[in-house]
């Protein structure tokens, strides 16, 4: 029984420690990929664009602050608006519309 908890707490630990590699792997290739300086906060935003085409700056801010990183929203607009506008567009009405990777990606 004891050996059962032991395990589960070990995968658990092991899954956690794949996603971290991952992320690591994924900003590795991001930075490779991007030969222009790109603030941490747009490489950030970015990579939360990659894996939610169509996400909102709201949405956004949420899963900057899950990830440790403190934005609003007026930083995180004027960020994808100075550093991003070659790699992000937003696509759909005012209200509804969200922010996906340009097609050239």
């Amino acid at each position: 029984m004891t050996d059962g908890r032991l395990n589960d707490r070990i995968n658990v630990q092991n899954d956690a420690d794949g996603l971290l590699n991952a992320r690591e792997n994924e900003q590795n290739n991001m930075d490779d990929q991007f030969n222009e300086s790109i603030s941490e906060l747009g490489k950030e935003i970015l990579m939360i664009i990659m894996q939610n085409p169509g996400i909102r700056i709201p949405k956004i801010v949420i899963k900057l602050s899950d990830l440790g990183q403190t934005a609003s929203y007026s930083q995180t607009r004027n960020c994808i608006r100075r550093n991003l506008l070659d790699y992000v567009e937003r696509r759909g009405s005012k209200k509804s519309g969200g922010y996906y990777l340009k097609d050239k990606f």
